[in-house]
């Protein structure tokens, strides 16, 4: 399982990055990029305490859209999965057969 929840980096004197801070991509499961980025990001944090973090910025702004690929892709799943279900329903009480009568007479 690869952790992909951002929860924070920055706990007052101590900080997570790259997989330990759920930086890594939950649509590719990539994360060294991330990790060296966000590894920059705090070490230079810690020397200049207003450092503003611009990579872990710019990597959340990448996993906000790629989470909301990954909720379209599970509603689509889910609806697929719906739909498969009505399908064989239908079969089930041969409303299709039925259906398919009444077109070929």
């Amino acid at each position: 399982m690869i952790n992909y929840d951002y929860k924070g980096h920055d706990f007052g004197n101590k900080f997570l990055i790259g997989d330990a801070a759920g930086l890594a991509s939950g649509l590719t499961g990539e994360g060294i990029y991330f990790a060296i980025k966000s590894g920059e990001d705090v070490a230079k944090k810690i020397i200049n305490k207003k450092y503003d973090c611009h990579n872990i910025k710019h990597i959340l702004e990448v996993k906000s859209f790629e989470e909301r690929i990954l909720r379209t892709l599970e509603i689509n799943r889910l609806w697929a999965k719906v739909e498969m279900e009505l399908v064989i329903l239908l079969f089930k009480i041969r409303w299709i057969e039925k259906l398919g009568a009444k077109i070929i007479d």
